[in-house]
């Protein structure tokens, strides 16, 4: 019997221009697998997860959710990007960008909260420990707080698979670790695909780690040899400090 995976993607090749950011990646994440994603700055990771948002268009190769065609399935994925940027100073509070998760749930010329979105808003709230925070600018929230509202916004579509792009970068240690440890429950049910930097923080939670570096050098279990480590980063890495993308290495001979 043929598995249905999550997300299935084959031979799949990115160009920019004449760059190269994807070269026949093939890869199938599981429905209920807490896939940690690692590699350089400019190996390729964001541009994986925009493929299968459909965001950027592949120069070759083919990407299936549950089975089906990407354009076919967009709704099923939920998203919390990397670095947004915004004005602090427009007018829009927690709720109302919360609630932009509902909106697929509705025709967009008849847009019209129903009673029932603004219930699932308001428990994803509590469960982030942010439901104090549903009627405050967004202006006026912290780091860490924001990080959990672009979460809840994704949590909002209701999603079997939540892809987040460094979802923990310059937030608290509180909201780093309730973060993650809400993500480990999340995969008991969804398929969860997060880009890290901070792999050996999260190595006890992860059911698997993908090592991409334009190519897809490794996808497995969490324990990771030198000869990994050296074909991903181009040298030998001691540590991957939390937060920090390959900052501490091992002397490079010749240096």
């Amino acid at each position: 019997m043929t598995m249905t995976y999550a997300i299935e993607i084959r031979s799949l090749s990115v160009y920019y221009n004449n760059l190269c950011a994807l070269d026949s990646v093939n890869l199938n994440v599981k429905e209920q697998e807490f896939l940690g994603i690692i590699g350089p700055s400019g190996g390729g990771k964001s541009t994986l997860l925009k493929s299968v948002l459909n965001l950027v268009k592949p120069s070759s190769g083919s990407i299936k959710i549950f089975g089906q065609p990407l354009r076919l399935s967009l709704n099923q994925i939920g998203y919390v990007p990397q670095n947004i940027r915004f004005d602090r100073h427009f007018p829009i509070n927690v709720k109302d960008v919360v609630l932009m998760g509902r909106i697929s749930r509705h025709k967009p010329l008849f847009l019209r909260y129903k009673q029932a979105d603004l219930t699932i808003v308001s428990q994803i709230l509590k469960d982030l420990e942010i439901g104090h925070l549903i009627d405050r600018q967004i202006g006026q929230l912290s780091g860490g707080q924001l990080q959990r509202v672009l979460l809840a916004r994704a949590l909002a579509v209701e999603p079997r698979i939540l892809l987040l792009d460094e979802p923990t970068s310059n937030v608290d240690s509180y909201s780093k670790t309730l973060i993650y440890s809400i993500l480990k429950e999340l995969s008991r049910r969804i398929a969860v695909i997060v880009v890290t930097h901070d792999i050996w923080a999260i190595s006890s939670l992860i059911d698997q780690v993908a090592c991409l570096n334009v190519k897809l050098h490794y996808h497995g279990g969490t324990e990771l040899n030198d000869e990994i480590i050296q074909n991903v980063f181009g040298c030998p890495v001691d540590l991957i400090a939390h937060g920090v993308p390959h900052r501490i290495y091992r002397a490079h001979e010749g240096v």
